[in-house]
């Protein structure tokens, strides 16, 4: 067996064994003796885990293969070990991704990109006081939601680039309209330092008032330890602009995110709210969510409201906006 230091904290063990299972028993031997050895560093004694990708009776591009299984492992976290095939979650993510990053190019490029838009209704009123902007991308005639190109967009670093295409569209919409607009704001968008330059350069273009828009946060880690993200958000919210935590309850969206943050509105996750009048766990979430939004003045948005049963238990909780299908499906139409 001979070792590499490849780069970093990586290495690499190329084992001249040809039993497989006797490399098998090799590497988990090897994964316990790092786990179960102590380290001593100035009187502490420490200990390391490996994560550990493997390639057995393969052929070709060794290292890069290995590094696949690598990173398919540390998908499920630390101290993991992947054996490599074809079939890998991770090779299926990378192919999908250099498609789907391709297509965003050239949807950009060729006007491809559209943005859609979804009502939100006062339960009080009936009356649609605002709109959510939802991106869309065309290829070969068919419109395809971000659920098909989020992960690509990051992975190619286009993110931004869709976040700056819709909020042109949100506030060229504004000024036609004088709705009030939200808008999506990811982590990553939150930490382009262009970000509030942007925001203001495109307001002042169109002439559109700050409280006309609503920035929805979406959350993939917790930002309630980035101090430099809360101070970005809390100062757009001293400039005029609502705050709205998006997919309540679910990721990163939980009341300690509440603590340092100025919000405006509580969007619940739709996973509570869809089945809500048949499903007691979520009908005890909700409750929940809502008692501490109204005992902090924050009000409550309901999203995948798709019946008139889920319409009217949510009206009779005192929730106070609705949105989904049942109202409107998103169009690139404003209603």
């Amino acid at each position: 067996m001979e070792v590499f230091h490849l780069q970093a904290n990586t290495f690499a063990l190329l084992c001249f064994e040809e039993d497989t299972k006797a490399i098998e028993e090799c590497v988990k031997d090897i994964k316990n003796d790092i786990e179960e050895h102590p380290f001593k560093v100035n009187g502490n004694t420490l200990y390391l885990t490996a994560t550990l990708g493997v390639v057995l009776k393969d052929k070709g591009n060794i290292i890069q293969k290995a590094e696949l299984a690598l990173k398919e492992a540390r998908i499920y976290g630390k101290n993991r070990l992947s054996t490599y095939r074809d079939d890998l979650h991770i090779i299926q993510t990378i192919q999908a991704n250099s498609i789907w990053s391709k297509r965003l190019r050239d949807a950009f490029k060729k006007n491809k990109m559209h943005a859609y838009f979804q009502p939100i209704q006062n339960i009080k009123t009936k009356q649609i006081e605002k709109y959510e902007a939802l991106v869309r991308l065309e290829y070969e005639g068919k419109i395809y939601s971000p659920f098909e190109f989020l992960g690509a967009a990051l992975y190619s670093g286009q993110i931004f680039e869709i976040f700056q295409f819709m909020f042109d569209a949100v506030c060229q919409k504004i000024a036609q309209t004088g709705y009030k607009f939200s808008i999506n704001l990811s982590e990553y968008d939150l930490k382009t330092p262009t970000l509030s330059d942007y925001i203001h350069k495109t307001i002042n273009k169109y002439n559109v008032a700050p409280n006309k828009i609503i920035f929805e946060i979406l959350e993939d880690t917790s930002i309630s330890h980035q101090k430099d993200i809360q101070e970005l958000i809390n100062s757009l919210h001293h400039d005029g602009f609502s705050i709205a935590i998006d997919d309540f309850g679910t990721r990163c969206s939980n009341f300690a995110q509440l603590h340092n943050l100025a919000i405006d509105f509580i969007k619940i996750d739709g996973e509570f709210i869809k089945n809500i009048h048949q499903d007691t766990n979520a009908q005890i979430i909700t409750k929940t969510i809502l008692n501490f939004a109204h005992a902090a003045n924050i009000a409550v948005i309901a999203e995948f409201v798709c019946s008139q049963e889920v319409y009217d238990y949510i009206t009779d909780l005192g929730i106070e906006f609705a949105q989904g299908y049942h109202i409107a499906a998103p169009s690139a139409k404003i209603i």
